[in-house]
This record gives structure tokens, sequence and C-alpha cells, in this order.
């Protein structure tokens, strides 16, 4: 059976597609090299006298490696699984850690994570979201008011 070509629209999305699935699974994996670089102090063997030091050579944020650290901790000692991770994706995960290490984070909470926009997921963990920061639209075409916030709009 002969499949139809793909177009370049249908080519592009299923790249993307591709793309973003290696994104999280290379997260993950960054996440786990971290945390045996700093547990077994591997970063003491290529000359460095502190794990942030190590950090900040191979030009990473200390809070972004500290971060990816703390999601690789919960994977390893199985309080979430990978496949989770990776459905939530890193900026969520963010959001959790502090709730993992309060023991506050429940079923619930994690399927809320999976198909919540950050924003609301933000709302729920009692992260303070000013006024100001959402609004409505008007669509011109239609004329349907859409919910955004500030944070989703991006200055030329």
């Amino acid at each position: 059976m002969n499949l139809p070509a793909l177009n370049k629209a249908q080519q592009n999305i299923l790249a993307i597609e591709s793309t973003v699935k290696e994104i999280f699974v290379n997260f993950l994996k960054l996440g786990l090299l971290l945390y045996d670089c700093r547990k077994n102090a591997y970063y003491n063997e290529a000359g460095f006298d502190t794990f942030k030091d190590f950090v900040q050579a191979v030009n990473l944020e200390w809070t972004q490696a500290t971060r990816l650290v703390g999601i690789a901790e919960l994977v390893l000692t199985q309080r979430i699984d990978s496949e989770t991770v990776m459905e939530i994706g890193y900026s969520k995960m963010c959001y959790l850690l502090p709730r993992f290490r309060k023991e506050e984070v429940d079923g619930d909470l994690i399927e809320l994570a999976k198909v919540a926009p950050q924003a609301d997921l933000r709302k729920e963990l009692g992260y303070k979201i000013s006024e100001d920061d959402e609004g409505y639209i008007v669509c011109p075409t239609c004329g349907a008011e859409i919910q955004f916030y500030k944070n989703m709009i991006r200055r030329r």
C-alpha cells in the first residue's frame, strides 16, 4: 500500500513534534547526568573545586542545574516516573518541586499539571497572579472573548 507523500507543512509539524520529544528526553537525561556528577563528585576529578564552579563552566545557570537535579532525584527516588515528568514538562515541574519537597503532591495535582496551562497551575499552587496579569481580548473574526495572560504576549 502506497501512502501519500507528506507535504512541507506536515513534515514540519512532525519534525517539531519529534524535536519536542527529544528536548523532554534530554532535559531529564541532563538532570540525571548532573545528579550523578554531583553525587559522585566527578566535578573534582575534572578539576573543579565545587559543583557550582563546574555547572557555571559548562554554561548552565546554577538555578537551572539545581532544578534539573531536583527533578532527577524525584525520578530516582520513584516519587514520580520519567514518563509523567516528560508529559508535565520542565517548566511546570519546576513549580511542583517545592511541593514535592514538602510532600504536598497528590495524584490530582499531577493530573492538573499534565493538562493545565502553566498560568492555571501557578494559580492553583498559590502563586500570586495580579489582576494586571490576565485579561480578555475580543476575536475580530467571530467576536468571542478569549482569556489571556500578559506573559503570553511578546513585545517586538
